[in-house]
Formats: structure tokens, sequence, C-alpha cells
């Protein structure tokens, strides 16, 4: 039981976690790193039904994909850590594993960080349409800014036919 509590601390640790994207863009009171991942986990649940892939494992992908945020913080590509976002995650993980105790979640970790299966490509795409849909709420409530930047990032970078789809739908929407 220590196990589970000990880890949840480093889950409440993205609660208060600013989405550093949108701090850097100047929008009031972001979205947290949690905030993120919920949405995240909805998508995909309701994607990964519809194409009948392992909901399960979508899902576990999706809660977890930011764990590393926790030790780390959000790092975004325009951060010079960036290019070594991925050996620092990997870093986090162990310490994570260390002070808990816990490692219930490298093998879905690892299936995702790889992205070499349906799901782990689902999640990644979702990360992404979630980016965008977060970013078309906040050019609606702040009519001020302009996010054209994150849709140019996601452009040509998502893997599934219907995520594509999606970010099709999204830019319809935008333009409407």
């Amino acid at each position: 039981m220590k196990k589970i509590i000990d880890f949840q601390e480093f889950v409440l640790e993205l609660k208060s976690l600013e989405r550093t994207g949108w701090k850097e863009r100047d929008i009031k009171n972001p979205e947290s790193v949690a905030d993120h991942t919920f949405s995240v986990a909805v998508l995909v649940m309701q994607m990964s039904d519809k194409m009948k892939l392992d909901t399960e494992k979508c899902m576990r992908m999706a809660l977890l994909h930011e764990i590393a945020e926790a030790k780390i913080g959000d790092i975004t590509p325009q951060n010079p850590k960036y290019k070594n976002k991925v050996k620092f995650e990997k870093e986090a993980i162990k310490k994570i594993i260390k002070e808990t105790g816990n490692d219930f979640f490298v093998p879905v970790l690892e299936e995702y960080e790889k992205n070499l299966s349906k799901e782990a490509n689902l999640v990644h795409d979702m990360d992404k349409i979630e980016m965008l849909i977060q970013a078309l709420d906040y050019e609606k409530k702040h009519p001020d800014k302009n996010l054209q930047e994150f849709f140019d990032y996601v452009n040509g970078k998502l893997k599934l036919e219907e995520s594509k789809s999606l970010f099709l739908q999204i830019i319809k929407k935008r333009k409407s």
C-alpha cells in the first residue's frame, strides 16, 4: 500500500504543474499537466473503443505518458533541453522507481516511448490532438492570441488516419 501512496504523490505534482507552452504565450490560468493528461485519456478512450484497440492499454499509456514531468517539468520543443528530453525522462523514471519502489508502469511507458504499436501511435496522436483542441479553446477565450504555431507543429506529424481526420475537423472548426 505504501508504494501506491508514494507513487500517487508524483501524480499530485502534475496537478500543480502548468503547461509550459501556454505559459510562454501568456495564457492566463493555463491547464495543468494533469488537466492535459485527463483530456488526452478521454480522447484516447473514445478513439480506442471506436478503433477496436486495447482500450485498457491505451488508457494506461495516456494516464502515465507525462509522469516523468513530475520530476523534470514540462519541457517544450523551444527549450534547449528538449533535445535531451528522452534522456531526462528516463532518468526521472528511474528516480520515481527508486523513491517509490514501484515499477508497475515501466512496460507500458516503454511501449509508448518506442511507439511501435497502434495503441502507442494512438496515444501519441491524441496527445497532439488534445493540444490543438486546447489551443482552439484558448483562441476563443483570448481573441488576441493566435496559436497557429501549435497547428503548424502538429501538421504532418500524425500517424493514424483517424487522427488525421480529427485534425481536419479541428481545422474546419477553427475556420468557422
